[in-house]
């Protein structure tokens, strides 16, 4: 695949990122911008493995000498992945740098006949789906579906995501798939999501232990030398829940006091 392309040139069909078109929604205008930035942008691409089309790419942007690594693993973008920035938050599931890897195989028609026919996997791995929720899933191979049944019936639910329960039972669940397939894979950015979600979970059974012990919400009010009023307290649960969130209450509603006891709580307990 050759590694640059020349900019394209401006034309009247291009989509403002300013004003978003009347016939898009918020979520059709962000996917078709990063479309027009990848086909815009040069950057340098280097395929990293032997695969024509579903590979790893480094991608390098002369301009502002970043380096990042995309994976593209189908054609409909749901495996597809980047260490960008805007890849991990946008919720989209793309970026401008999987859209122009996307674009330039697009130019090549071999490599565009092998993206329309998509990818034929041929291992099986646990991955982040980055779409509008984060969610672990599991990607398996179609020669091993068989073989992963009950392993699958047993910690996914049947579109192949990760089920709550199954978080704290991460370690035995890879144990399992190993053993099925030792060529089994979890992807980096699963690890550290699954990281994150024990935590939160850890956090929660100590806020609500804490809680009980202290005969309800009026526990919070032992950290602080005043008294909270429900709202409040109810507020501070909901941060300490959520390991860091927002306070958006109006003007006077005590957003202080509670990120102070918040503080409290996670300094002393």
């Amino acid at each position: 695949m050759p590694t640059k392309s020349k900019v394209k040139k401006k034309s009247d069909n291009r989509i403002s990122h300013t004003k978003k078109p009347d016939k898009l929604n918020m979520h059709e205008w962000q996917l078709e911008l990063r479309k027009q930035f990848g086909s815009e942008n040069i950057f340098q691409v280097t395929n990293l493995s032997q695969e024509a089309v579903f590979s790893d790419y480094d991608v390098f942007n002369p301009k502002t000498k970043n380096r990042y690594k995309v994976v593209i693993g189908s054609s409909d973008r749901t495996f597809n992945f980047c260490t960008c920035q805007d890849f991990k938050t946008n919720l989209l599931g793309t970026c401008k740098h999987i859209e122009y890897v996307i674009y330039k195989i697009k130019k090549y028609k071999p490599y565009n006949e092998i993206f329309k026919n998509g990818a034929q996997t041929h291992f099986s791995y646990l991955y982040v789906y980055y779409g509008e929720k984060r969610e672990i899933k599991a990607k398996i191979s179609n020669e091993k579906m068989a073989l992963y049944h009950n392993w699958l019936k047993k910690y996914f639910d049947d579109n192949f995501t990760l089920k709550i329960e199954s978080i704290d039972k991460i370690d035995l669940l890879l144990h399992e798939a190993n053993s099925l397939d030792s060529n089994f894979i979890c992807m980096e950015d699963s690890s550290s999501l699954i990281a994150t979600y024990r935590d939160q979970i850890k956090r929660k059974e100590r806020v609500n232990k804490f809680i009980e012990e202290e005969k309800g919400l009026i526990a919070f009010d032992s950290l602080l030398k005043v008294k909270l009023l429900t709202y409040q307290a109810e507020g501070v649960q909901k941060i300490l829940h959520a390991g860091k969130a927002l306070l958006a209450d109006e003007m006077g509603l005590g957003k202080t006091i509670q990120a102070i006891a918040a503080a409290e709580y996670l300094i002393k307990k």
